[in-house]
């Protein structure tokens, strides 16, 4: 069975979605978001467009697990998962913010609960420990 996710990544202009259908559990999208950034601008650069090709460019590895989707089109949509990928100007590291399925409401909309914002060198441990973000 999958663990999928909805991988958000935004700056100031634009933000772009990406899809991860096989590990997306924190402790398998930190070392793709490492992979993505030795592909991409060298940080504090940050174009959420550039990193979003970095990120699927260092992470396709077999056809269907990672491909660039309409931001819009997945709003009601079970993810097991659910990142967004922001830089703060000046910053040498970049900011997450994971979130997970917590089931359907009354009107059978699915819901996500934020759970953990931090630095992507700390997502893995921070998130799985349930501790407090940098």
């Amino acid at each position: 069975m999958s663990t999928n996710a909805l991988i958000y990544v935004t700056d100031d202009e634009d933000t772009y979605a990406i899809y991860k259908h096989w590990n997306g559990h924190p402790q398998g999208v930190q070392p793709m978001i490492e992979r993505a950034l030795e592909l991409a601008w060298k940080l504090p650069r940050f174009e959420a467009n550039e990193f979003a090709a970095a990120f699927v460019a260092a992470n396709k590895l077999i056809r269907g697990d990672v491909r660039l989707v309409n931001p819009d089109q997945y709003e009601n949509t079970f993810f097991d998962y659910v990142y967004v990928i922001r830089h703060m100007e000046g910053s040498d590291k970049l900011n997450v913010t994971v979130g997970h399925n917590t089931g359907m409401d009354e009107l059978d909309r699915i819901t996500m609960e934020m759970r953990w914002v931090g630095y992507h060198t700390r997502l893995n441990e921070a998130y799985a420990s349930g501790e407090d973000a940098a």
